[in-house]
């Protein structure tokens, strides 16, 4: 895509999440069940931006989208955090709870200077960084599983499989953490995390909870 698509598109993500946040309550799927005074959002790569533009507001060229203060939590997997994309007084602006979660061996959206950018800069409190050792971009998708699943089932197109195990390429090749395990990790995190923010559970605190020797965490 164009720079001009990208800058269309960047305030877009955000203003359209926005638009599905307010039309929850009046939803007959969710009338009743969303609650919007405990919101979190959860965002994977360009999601995991969306996620942070919320909350920070995002401006390009072409558009403007003010920050969203009805978003209580985020946490994000494997994010986008470019400096086309937030910037640093932005990402500044970002103060309330996160949870970052990514792997090591991720070459899309490197822990350096993704992650790192968002850590340094963000005022958030509390904060957790969680890193899932020889996590790849897509380890926290389904790849693993489609490209397990896919090739058995009948009259499905090859160039469906070829771009399955191209995007799988990165998180279930020899060497990349198991998918299963990493989403028992992302999930357990990402729960325990949540219980503390709106339920009053117990903090994740690296020095009571002994951390998996396939995981490396940080918190504030």
């Amino acid at each position: 895509p164009s720079l001009e698509a990208f800058a269309v598109a960047h305030p877009d993500r955000a203003d359209d999440i926005r638009a599905v946040v307010a039309g929850l309550p009046d939803d007959a799927r969710y009338r009743g069940i969303a609650d919007l005074g405990r919101l979190a959002l959860v965002g994977h790569s360009l999601g995991g931006y969306t996620s942070i533009a919320i909350a920070t507001g995002v401006t390009t060229d072409v558009g403007e989208v003010l920050p969203d203060d009805r978003v209580d939590a985020i946490i994000t997997l494997a994010p986008a955090v470019g400096d086309a994309l937030l910037t640093d007084e932005r990402l500044g602006e970002l103060d309330i709870p996160v949870m970052v979660i990514v792997g090591t061996d991720d070459t899309t959206t490197p822990v350096d200077p993704n992650v790192t950018r968002l850590w340094d800069r963000t005022t958030s409190s509390p904060a957790y960084r969680v890193e899932l050792v020889h996590g790849e971009h897509q380890t926290f998708t389904d790849f693993c599983s489609y490209q397990e699943v896919v090739p058995t089932l009948p009259t499905v197109p090859q160039v469906v499989v070829d771009l399955i195990d191209d995007y799988a390429v990165a998180g279930c090749s020899p060497g990349d953490i198991d998918h299963v395990r990493a989403n028992d990790l992302t999930t357990t995190y990402a729960l325990q995390f949540l219980d503390q923010m709106f339920h009053g559970g117990p903090a994740i605190d690296p020095e009571l909870v002994l951390t998996p020797d396939d995981v490396l965490s940080e918190s504030r």
